[in-house]
């Protein structure tokens, strides 16, 4: 799919930040306006995070958390980053073409990190 270019900059910035503060410190939280979309998210990152025990579905600490607050979280590798948006829907509940691309940056810039 392709996406309009200011579109495709604004996800790279989001990204950019996303990633550089996960490096620093783990989690962040972000409020991310679609203006596109006429939506807002409240997003949770999580990486490298302090870890206890065997989890569930077979989340480890290398793995990315994403969790959309009142929607949905979930565990995804970063070894995969072209994840179908629909896959995003399923696991997350939401429906928005922006985050799944967004998601798939960060994924990616955290593989090449």
């Amino acid at each position: 799919m392709e996406i309009d270019e200011d579109i495709k900059n604004k996800i790279e910035q989001y990204a950019t930040i996303i990633v550089n503060e996960l490096q620093k410190n783990s989690s962040i939280l972000i409020n991310i306006q679609i203006e596109e979309e006429y939506s807002q998210y409240d997003v949770l990152f999580s990486y490298k995070f302090s870890n206890f025990g065997s989890h569930q579905r077979g989340i480890l600490a290398n793995d990315l958390i994403i969790g959309v607050i009142g929607f949905g979280t979930h565990g995804f590798s970063t070894s995969i980053y072209d994840t179908d948006p629909g896959y995003y829907a399923e696991k997350l509940r939401i429906h928005s073409n922006f985050l799944s691309f967004l998601f798939n940056e960060v994924r990616r810039k955290l593989k090449k990190s």
